[in-house]
């Protein structure tokens, strides 16, 4: 009788251990291209979380990393990955994520320019008019973004 009661109460836990699970993200969906995005290298951004992966949750977000930034890119950072100007109906933050100024990025916010480096960060209230482009990298140095829309999916508006 007593094994019978420690297994209730093992299967018990690892049913509650997994009432959760639908909240985590283990694979990610490979996109290839993002609205208002251009010379982005041609590789699949891994979405990490959207209301398509996790019905319930009112947020998309994205990774973009390097591990040890090339010579090459770090020379031609200008051309690698721009968001033309948009907007969003929904907040976004824009993270910057690595070493010490690894990236830096112009970055504007309705008609006035910014420069953020990693690591930072960028709130952008919704219907602000927006914009990212890299300006500056240290090749060898790590660096990413990663941008968070709060809204289920990365919908964007021309301005």
């Amino acid at each position: 009788m007593q094994p019978n009661v420690y297994m209730r109460r093992w299967e018990g836990l690892i049913m509650s251990a997994k009432k959760y699970e639908h909240l985590i993200v283990r694979e990610p969906k490979a996109v290839s291209e993002l609205p208002h995005h251009e010379n982005m290298p041609q590789v699949n951004y891994p979405v990490i979380m959207s209301g398509a992966q996790v019905p319930e949750a009112n947020v998309w977000a994205t990774l973009m990393f390097m591990e040890n930034i090339p010579e090459f890119i770090a020379q031609n950072i200008t051309q690698f990955g721009m968001a033309h100007k948009h907007k969003h109906d929904a907040p976004e933050i824009y993270i910057f994520i690595g070493e010490q100024d690894a990236i830096v990025a112009e970055v504007t916010l309705g008609d006035e320019k910014y420069e953020v480096g990693s690591p930072g960060c960028v709130y952008i209230p919704p219907g602000l008019p927006h914009g990212i482009q890299p300006i500056r990298a240290k090749a060898g140095k790590a660096a990413g973004f990663i941008p968070i829309v709060l809204a289920g999916e990365y919908n964007t508006e021309d301005v």
